[in-house]
């Protein structure tokens, strides 16, 4: 697979986990406004971990384009 076929999967797959996480937000509401606190725990965990998959989708972007 070339670079450019590389970069363009990673762009799907970083709209993907957009797409995720703004379902999550819909769903459940943003964490400062839920009132129960077990759900207000998990809606920020599943949160946290887009990011972390948005950071390594960066970080993938990052070593296909330079190799770094």
């Amino acid at each position: 697979m070339n670079q450019d076929r590389l970069l363009a999967l990673l762009d799907r797959i970083a709209f993907e986990q957009q797409c995720l996480r703004n379902q999550i937000i819909a769903i459940a509401g943003k964490p400062e406004t839920i009132q129960d606190d077990i759900l207000k725990h998990q809606i920020t965990v599943a949160l946290w971990h887009s990011g972390e998959v948005k950071g390594l989708i960066n970080l993938a972007k990052k070593v296909v384009e330079y190799g770094e």
